[in-house]
């Protein structure tokens, strides 16, 4: 099964799979030029750059950089060391740097009512393209968690967490910034950069503004009865689970005037003024949102 955007180039397609390969096909025919056996399952797509160079990530948190001609590795990076990180959104290549956003799975954990939850922080990390070299990460929680005090069944309860980069950063070239939309805490205390549309200095990684459109959304796996009955570490008055879970689009109103479009699971999407620091222009409900609702 492939669930990301195949690139092009030339005669060749490129694409990978849930069953953790990525492969080169003839584009008129299909046939089969190399595969490439991955750690994990591939959800993003394939980024073609220069060198002939393709980038993606995997359901583990690694990207990779891979000859295009002959789907030799060039260089393979873990972009965060939680156990439970992965890549679901695409890489977004621009200027000689790869700006991977990290999701996790820990959230899937909660329902063990043995698990100390929950540690996991969103991230970007911006990688050199040639080389793979970490040049910055940027996270979505200031601080590492911590023990906040014991789950019903006596585990480590932690926090805060979660926060995770589901989708691709978008690139504003005009002014030099990636705007990323984040999850929802999965434990608390809450955070300020969850549920938001955040901007990135794409030089050094540093938080320009950050705009919350959900506050006390701290939810997990672990609030879903039928996973855990006792919702053990369901965290006290859980939210709605109302991250986001595609990535902000750059546009231009009918004036000629940037603005930056965000659709929340909450069955709502935003046009927000990127010169003001994310300020709300408009609003306009389309769905109902929840878990699996709203828009994703």
């Amino acid at each position: 099964m492939a669930y990301g955007q195949p690139a092009v180039i030339g005669s060749y397609l490129y694409v990978g799979s849930e069953n953790g390969r990525v492969y080169s096909l003839a584009a008129r025919t299909g046939c089969e030029h190399w595969k490439f056996q991955v750690g994990a399952g591939v959800r993003t797509a394939i980024v073609a750059g220069p060198g002939n160079l393709l980038y993606f990530g995997d359901q583990k948190g690694s990207v990779y950089a891979l000859d295009a001609a002959t789907g030799a590795l060039r260089w393979k990076v873990q972009a965060d060391r939680h156990p439970a990180a992965m890549i679901t959104g695409t890489p977004q290549l621009w200027r000689g740097r790869l700006y991977v956003p990290v999701a996790s799975y820990e959230e899937n954990f909660a329902p063990d009512p043995h698990y100390a939850c929950c540690t996991f922080r969103g991230s970007v990390v911006a990688l050199d393209a040639r080389t793979g070299r970490r040049v910055w990460q940027s996270y979505m929680i200031d601080q590492k968690a911590a023990e906040i005090g014991l789950n019903k069944s006596g585990a480590a309860a932690l926090g805060p967490s979660g926060a995770a980069l589901w989708s691709s950063p978008t690139i504003d070239a005009r002014r030099s910034i990636l705007y990323v939309a984040t999850g929802n805490n999965y434990s608390r205390p809450v955070t300020r950069h969850s549920d938001s549309v955040v901007a990135i200095d794409a030089a050094t990684g540093r938080i320009r503004w950050s705009r919350q459109f959900t506050e006390n959304d701290a939810y997990n796996a672990g609030c879903l009865d039928f996973m855990d009955p006792k919702r053990t570490n369901c965290p006290a008055d859980p939210g709605d689970d109302f991250d986001f879970g595609s990535p902000p689009v750059l546009a231009k109103s009918a004036g000629g005037k940037d603005v930056l479009i965000a659709a929340q699971k909450s069955g709502v999407v935003y046009g927000l003024d990127p010169a003001r620091e994310g300020a709300v222009i408009w609003k306009r409900r389309i769905g109902i949102g929840g878990p699996l609702g709203g828009i994703e």
